[in-house]
């Protein structure tokens, strides 16, 4: 029996090691879409796709130019901008909304990415007639949104 459960155990090992190798970046991104609002770490993500987080996070960033954790805040930034824009959804439903823990995060990421607070954003919005895309930067602050 003991030899059974080691064996089971090489096997598991063997399929992981064999999937290491093969870091799918695609199917990471679809993960990621598919469990946006839920809140994951790199290192749960990993594991999901048998790596060790080292590995991932490396393979991640060389595959997408982004950390995992910049890269989501990045997705759900992205998920933001229509409701800001287009609705009068308070900034602390637009944050839950987007996968956010509160508006307090939502804005230092929001922030930290558009060069200026959500409130500023919807203010000039406002002020121009709507939100001006061009290419992947958005004029009204300076964001650049993860590519799929």
């Amino acid at each position: 029996m003991k030899e059974i459960k080691e064996c089971e155990g090489k096997q598991e090992k063997a399929g992981r090691s064999r999937r290491e190798s093969e870091f799918d970046i695609a199917e990471v991104l679809d993960h990621l879409d598919r469990h946006i609002m839920e809140p994951e770490t790199g290192l749960s993500v990993a594991e999901q796709f048998y790596m060790s987080q080292p590995y991932f996070a490396r393979r991640f960033k060389m595959a997408t130019g982004f950390t995992w954790h910049d890269y989501r805040n990045r997705r759900r930034i992205s998920l933001a901008f229509e409701p800001l824009v287009m609705s009068r959804t308070s900034i602390d439903e637009i944050a839950k909304q987007c996968g956010f823990a509160n508006r307090r995060s939502f804005t230092a990421a929001f922030t930290r990415q558009c060069g200026v607070t959500p409130s500023t954003f919807r203010r000039r919005a406002a002020a121009s007639g709507g939100l001006s895309v061009d290419g992947e930067f958005i004029r009204l602050g300076r964001f650049r949104a993860p590519h799929k």
